[in-house]
């Protein structure tokens, strides 16, 4: 009897994701299997030019670049091995504790996007979840607690479009947070997604395991 339920709900789960048409990545070499890559930006051409801040190069507010703005917060990209961030290459925050704001440029109708993230601390202490809103031009998608590790180490996190889909925005938002928690963005992918016989990784399924509630229950058709 719990065999036929699981299997049963399983079948659900796999019926709804369909239909929601997101797939979610935890691996980027799989990722980029699946589509042609236009974009793969790590802020490395910034090691060329002369700091505008302390050891670090402060951009405009609304900053874009490679396929995205970057919104509303003051952006910063950081160098290597910059204080308690010890970064492996060129990374960018934006300079508040709450999270970012990616707004991705429709006209290229981006059906793949990817990002490199984990926190970093201006002062000590830990803090390692944050919440993930991704906006399409027909739907919403949310994820909760999703864990970051601290730099240097990053976690991918891919995602996939069908269905006539494509990216509009990303977020994330980090509730009940010290003002001294930063999340750390890198190589931000932009692409197409291009093979439709694609099937979720099992770690991309772990990772759907707890989001998939909220991601179905928020998903909102404009």
């Amino acid at each position: 009897m719990k065999k036929t339920i699981i299997v049963t709900l399983l079948l659900l789960c796999v019926h709804q994701l369909a239909e929601a048409s997101l797939i979610t990545f935890s691996d980027r070499t799989i990722f980029e299997k699946y589509g042609t890559i236009s974009e793969n930006y790590g802020f490395e051409d910034f090691s060329n030019k002369p700091y505008d801040g302390d050891h670090f190069w402060v951009l405009p507010r609304d900053w874009t670049s490679h396929g995205i703005t970057y919104y509303g917060i003051d952006n910063i990209i950081l160098p290597p091995n910059l204080g308690t961030f010890r970064l492996a290459s060129n990374a960018l925050i934006q300079n508040s504790p709450y999270g970012f704001n990616l707004i991705i440029d429709t006209s290229a109708k981006y059906t793949l996007f990817g990002i490199d993230l984990g926190y970093g601390n201006i002062a000590p202490g830990d803090y390692t979840s944050m919440d993930l809103f991704i906006w399409t031009n027909i739907s919403y998608y949310r994820f909760n607690n999703l864990e970051l590790p601290r730099t240097p180490k990053m976690n991918f996190f891919g995602f996939a479009l069908d269905n006539n889909e494509f990216f509009t925005k990303i977020s994330t938002t980090t509730p009940d947070i010290p003002t001294s928690f930063r999340i750390v963005s890198d190589n931000i992918t932009l692409g197409h997604y291009t093979s439709p016989e694609i099937v979720p990784e099992p770690t991309t399924l772990l990772l759907l395991g707890f989001g998939i509630s909220t991601a179905l229950l928020h998903k909102i058709f404009l």
